[in-house]
């Protein structure tokens, strides 16, 4: 996990994320508005994957004290979804889960 420092005219503000490398993250946080003035290695992370239906579907990240969820649509969903989906696609259902 990364912790990314993004500053603005109003600020900086901190967002912890999963990634490859700084590199591969930063130009995720740029634009016209945004800066990136620090990106910090803080650790491996534990991922476990949450289902709310078959196709419905968050992860939880524990990275020391520190817990987080990335549901679709957020940084760093991309990532994780490509890195666990075999593990997506081969999970097993109860018939009964929607």
């Amino acid at each position: 996990m990364y912790d990314v420092t993004v500053r603005n005219g109003y600020g900086e503000r901190h967002e912890i994320v999963p990634g490859v490398s700084k590199a591969q993250l930063k130009p995720k946080f740029r634009s016209e508005h945004e800066s990136v003035s620090n990106i910090d290695f803080i650790g491996w992370a534990d991922v476990s994957v949450s289902f709310s239906s078959r196709d419905d579907y968050a992860f939880k990240m524990n990275c020391g004290d520190i817990t987080k969820s990335f549901q679709f649509g957020d940084i760093g969903f991309s990532f994780l979804n490509n890195q666990f989906q075999e593990e997506i696609e081969n999970t097993k259902f109860p018939d009964d889960f929607q």
